[in-house]
């Protein structure tokens, strides 16, 4: 699987690079950032049934608690050190984390079932909670600015995650309905790795280096984790080193949808920022399984 992911990345940076002023390219990356993946993101959440009455939801509130801080602080920091990127994309990018993509696959490999049963219970309300924060971050900061009202300015995979959410208690004893969400989920990573790929091709790599990117990186990798590690010990929650591990993920490309929906200026830093983080994401894993001793 690592092999198909670096193959389906390297193919779409090269044909970016082959043809760089190619529509067809750039209407492919919009529409599926737009359309494709939020309608992936509904099916695989409507097959993927979740207990509400479960005491992890306690658990979850708490991992969202601590993202929601990082959001703020970022926020803040944006808003009045850095003009040229607009505070709520770097918000969304320094708290969204990558679990579909990265996570799954990481800790499956590691045989953490308690990481992964975590992953699963986050995985249908991470973009309906922090996307709809970053919504109403931008909405307030730009509120004279626009003419688009809060609930036009949430992106379509808020909206595809809750109605897959709201889906998902019919489709409990559907047949062959863990089949088709592997296929779905397999479908739409491919998908998300060429056009990633595609992105990748697009950037300067100049801009790996701004300041910007650096400083969501490293909020991203250091401070999001120690946060929402923190959250849970001052509440006395189980599973802190899991949520720890959560938080240390990479960026997740969905991000990119809601830059390219809401501010396209942002596409390229986020892009980076997706890139560095998946990258140093290597070395902030290897330092978490030393300390916890997984």
């Amino acid at each position: 699987m690592i092999f198909l992911i670096l193959f389906l990345v390297i193919f779409g940076f090269c044909i970016q690079k082959r043809y760089p002023q190619s529509k067809l390219l750039a209407g492919v990356q919009s529409s599926y950032l737009k359309y494709g993946l939020p309608l992936f993101l509904c099916a695989i959440t409507a097959l993927n049934p979740v207990d509400f009455k479960s005491s992890s939801l306690v658990q979850v509130g708490s991992y969202y608690a601590g993202a929601v801080a990082v959001m703020l602080a970022t926020f803040f920091i944006f808003s009045k050190y850095f003009r040229t990127l607009d505070p709520s994309v770097a918000a969304l990018t320094t708290s969204f984390t990558n679990t579909v993509m990265i996570g799954i696959p990481f800790f499956e490999a590691l045989g953490a079932r308690n990481i992964t049963q975590l992953l699963y219970l986050i995985i249908p309300l991470h973009a309906m909670i922090l996307f709809g924060t970053a919504s109403l971050l931008s909405f307030s900061n730009n509120k004279q600015k626009q003419k688009k009202s809060i609930v036009e300015k949430i992106p379509s995979i808020t909206w595809a995650l809750a109605i897959g959410l709201l889906l998902s208690p019919f489709t409990k004893n559907l047949p062959y309905a863990l089949w088709l969400q592997g296929k779905l989920n397999l479908a739409m990573q491919i998908s998300t790795f060429l056009v990633l790929g595609i992105s990748l091709g697009g950037l300067a790599f100049k801009g790996f280096a701004k300041r910007e990117v650096l400083l969501l990186t490293g909020l991203k990798l250091i401070v999001m984790p120690l946060v929402v590690y923190l959250t849970f010990k001052a509440f006395g929650l189980a599973h802190a080193q899991s949520a720890c591990f959560i938080a240390a993920l990479p960026v997740g490309i969905n991000v990119l949808a809601y830059a390219e929906e809401f501010e396209k200026n942002a596409s390229d830093t986020v892009a980076a920022s997706i890139f560095l983080s998946t990258l140093g994401f290597l070395l902030t894993a290897s330092v978490l399984v030393y300390l916890f001793e997984i």
